[in-house]
């Protein structure tokens, strides 16, 4: 008994439109890998410039806690650059001289680490022998973001 060959009618390679279609699925894919990757280093220079502004209200809550002699000096507010008279202090600088060179140096880091970095310093009415103390760091990171920190010294 003969039999015939039987033709197989499938095919053996992809048709241009399933490529297109697997090219669409991948570029789609990789648009949002890559949106996710430019999200993630924002929030991590967000995340960044947060702890340069502890960091740098940390410096100047120390500053003044080793220098409290003079604490009503270190009162500075926004867009006051302090005094630069008193230039680099070290043990031959009066209390007095040392918060004016801690504020100017304090005000040049926080211009020169954060963008439009600029800050603020409130002494407040003493209860006692402590001293409520407000910093606020304000910086511009696509607006303006407002770091405070209050303690009491």
């Amino acid at each position: 008994m003969l039999t015939r060959p039987v033709k197989k009618s499938s095919q053996s390679g992809f048709s241009m439109i399933e490529v297109l279609v697997a090219l669409l699925v991948l570029a789609v894919g990789l648009l949002g890998i890559l949106v996710m990757q430019a999200r993630g280093l924002q929030l991590n220079q967000a995340g960044y410039m947060q702890s340069q502004a502890m960091f740098m209200a940390e410096d100047i809550v120390e500053r003044i806690r080793t220098n409290q002699v003079v604490i009503d000096s270190y009162e500075i507010d926004f867009d006051d650059e302090g005094d630069d008279t008193a230039g680099f202090c070290d043990s031959d600088c009066s209390d007095a001289e040392m918060a004016a060179a801690d504020l100017f140096g304090w005000k040049s880091t926080l211009a020169s680490v954060l963008p439009q970095g600029d800050g603020r310093v409130e002494i407040g009415e003493p209860s006692g022998n402590l001293y409520p103390v407000t910093v606020q760091i304000q910086f511009f990171q696509g607006e303006t973001f407002t770091y405070q920190l209050e303690t009491t010294l």
